[in-house]
């Protein structure tokens, strides 16, 4: 089922951290798009440093 965006545009406020971005934003695009839990993770960390969301399909 599609995520209301309206609803969940409503809920950011201006000083919305970043961890609220990614529960009541980034979360349901992901799934939106069609990705399972164990398709993403955040603060995934790289020989490089660390990225912020990793997605990956599973096969």
């Amino acid at each position: 089922m599609a995520a209301n965006w309206n609803e969940i545009f409503n809920q950011i406020s201006p000083n919305t951290n970043e961890r609220e971005i990614e529960t009541k934003f980034v979360v349901p695009l992901i799934k939106d798009f069609g990705y399972d839990s164990d398709e993403y993770c955040f603060q995934f960390k790289t020989g490089l440093g660390t990225n912020d969301a990793v997605i990956e399909r599973s096969s």
